[in-house]
């Protein structure tokens, strides 16, 4: 399929053979780009962005310190993030453990996250398990987030 580059799009190139205005176009010099939709390519309104978080909380991962590390981030950038703490201790029957309001506004639930996300380096901090319920728990976050879609972000810690 031909697609003619609109005029204004075209950009003369610089003496390394990029384009002059690579650095300033996003679609050019980053992995990831999100473009708005217009209306006439939505079939439904948007729906507001869903983010599930996987912590690792093992021995490995408390003694190298990659879940505070990994609450630390999170804790920085929960400005327009709704998470919620699940724990499902079954790995080999994994399920969701609400059925409902699995995703909430963060607006109602900020103050537990952050003094979540402060507790659970400490929480975990005698934790003598060694391995890692990885897969269990990407099981039971796609069942938590299939009817509304959404981002997984898992911090997994490996003992090499």
């Amino acid at each position: 399929f031909t697609d003619e580059t609109p005029r204004d799009y075209h950009c003369n190139l610089g003496p390394d053979g990029r384009r002059r205005d690579a650095d300033e176009r996003p679609e050019l010099c980053r992995g990831t780009v999100e473009f708005v939709a217009t209306k006439e390519y939505m079939v439904r309104d948007p729906m507001p962005a869903v983010y599930f978080f996987l912590i690792d909380v093992s021995m490995n991962a408390i003694q190298t310190g990659a879940t505070a590390a990994a609450c630390s981030a999170i804790s920085q950038v929960i400005s327009d993030l709704p998470p919620l703490m699940l724990i499902v201790p079954d790995v080999q029957d994994v399920y969701t453990p609400l059925q409902t309001d699995v995703v909430v506004q963060l607006s109602e639930c900020r103050q537990h996250l952050e003094l979540l996300l402060e507790s659970i380096p400490t929480m975990f901090q005698n934790n003598r398990t060694a391995e890692s319920a990885f897969g269990a728990a990407v099981q039971a976050a796609f069942l938590a987030i299939k009817s509304t879609g959404g981002k997984l972000l898992v911090f997994q810690s490996v003992n090499a």
